[in-house]
């Protein structure tokens, strides 16, 4: 890893730590339970489906202008043997006999401080968020990286009368495992929403990023989604989403919901 890298991680690890800490002592104000089901398959480039199935239950504190979030998420893949699901849930597909395999995944913190930026009239606002993704999921089955990996992101949304346009840029640094060279890359994702019905909205985002492996093409995904916020605080969500290059997933679907206290 060279210096830029290793120097940005532990800025990005002191970030989240340091913000973690602090959000720790801070006042309740909210808190929130989410979980769903997600499916993807594809081949990603080699010649049979790599399928999985992907349960998170997250836990989002609000805290002011801070949200703290965990995830834990339990993983299931259907592929071949030899195969290593990377970072991402970007696999490196093996050629053996067809193999499943579960259990828990990697770990996901978050911490984002909400309107770091905001127009006086309020309809644009910006957002900063770090992220530790803990190497929890067990490499040696074929399910993660077995290494931590750490991003900063901004996401930007701009309000119209009936129009929401949001978008994110950041940066993640790779932990690096045996026998394999991670790429540090950019990333980012434009798409907006509309309402449909009192407090259901349409939307449709469209990422882009490149590989984690060198050789490997950058990903282009497209999803479209529904969400409804009930008026007793639960909220619903439904998507459906297709990759654009031998490095995304030729498909993938699903759905959440979760509880606003």
């Amino acid at each position: 890893m060279s210096m830029t890298s290793s120097c940005l991680r532990r800025f990005i690890v002191l970030c989240v730590l340091g913000l973690f800490s602090f959000a720790s002592y801070a006042q309740q104000q909210g808190f929130s339970v989410k979980t769903g089901v997600q499916y993807t398959t594809g081949e990603y480039g080699g010649t049979q489906d790599v399928s999985d199935i992907y349960v998170p239950v997250t836990g989002t504190l609000i805290t002011g202008s801070w949200g703290l979030s965990a995830t834990l998420p339990y993983l299931q893949v259907k592929a071949p043997g030899g195969t290593q699901i990377g970072p991402g849930g970007e696999p490196i597909p093996g050629t053996g006999d067809m193999a499943t395999e579960s259990g828990v995944g990697d770990v996901i913190l978050r911490l984002t401080y909400f309107n770091l930026l905001r127009s006086a009239d309020k309809r644009f606002a910006l957002d900063v968020t770090g992220k530790l993704k803990l190497g929890t999921a067990d490499e040696t089955r074929g399910m993660g990286t077995g290494e931590n990996d750490y991003s900063i992101q901004f996401d930007g949304y701009s309000f119209f009368d009936t129009f929401t346009l949001f978008g994110t840029i950041g940066y993640k640094v790779r932990g690096q495992p045996q026998d394999i060279v991670l790429e540090d890359v950019w990333f980012a994702s434009i798409g907006g929403s509309v309402p449909i019905a009192t407090r259901t909205r349409l939307g449709m985002a469209f990422d882009a990023r490149p590989s984690a492996y060198k050789t490997n093409d950058d990903l282009r995904e497209l999803s479209v989604y529904i969400s409804r916020r009930s008026a007793n605080d639960w909220r619903y969500s439904l998507y459906l989403s297709t990759g654009f290059s031998d490095s995304s997933p030729d498909m993938g679907a699903g759905f959440s919901v979760g509880y606003h206290y």
